[in-house]
């Protein structure tokens, strides 16, 4: 899941919109951690238990999604 997230930084929405981020870092990566002890898991096929995990592993086997 990490290999392909990108680096961002919410400055140019910051400066140019005055947007703001409701949540830190910290809180996404515990939310998503937590998430991921529990088997959490919503309707979006990424998400749903029934075509996350071990259903995607050929994607990692074709290298979908590795970096370029």
């Amino acid at each position: 899941m990490a290999l392909g997230v990108p680096l961002m930084s919410p400055e140019r929405a910051r400066d140019g919109l005055g947007w703001t981020p409701r949540h830190s870092a910290i809180e996404a990566i515990t939310e998503l951690v937590q998430g991921m002890r529990e088997a959490a898991e919503a309707p979006t096929p990424p998400l749903a238990a029934g075509t996350s995990g071990p259903g995607r592993i050929r994607e990692l086997l074709t290298g979908m999604g590795k970096p370029q």
